[in-house]
């Protein structure tokens, strides 16, 4: 990695990683049944380093959102940062 490239990670979990998912007791993906959030590289066979279970009024928004905020926060922690001065 260059020095001008970002780390697309959190701790040692890829950023892109992160997806919001129908549990699997939910395989038609109701937006009311219980919805997971996983990550990690081996995420999709079933050893996330990340899993979280959702379950509120509607799990599947709510996932979403969180995956969401995790990407949001990352870029904006990682955005450059812009100097300002003032002349006096």
């Amino acid at each position: 990695m260059s020095s001008t490239d970002y780390d697309t990670r959190i701790g040692t979990t890829y950023v892109d990683s992160w997806q919001a998912r129908p549990a699997p007791c939910n395989p038609d993906g109701h937006r009311t049944g219980l919805w997971i959030i996983d990550a990690g590289d081996y995420a999709h066979e079933g050893e996330a380093d990340v899993y979280i279970e959702v379950t509120a009024e509607y799990p599947k928004d709510v996932a979403e959102f969180i995956v969401q905020a995790v990407r949001n926060e990352w870029a904006r922690v990682n955005a450059p940062r812009t100097v300002w001065r003032t002349t006096a």
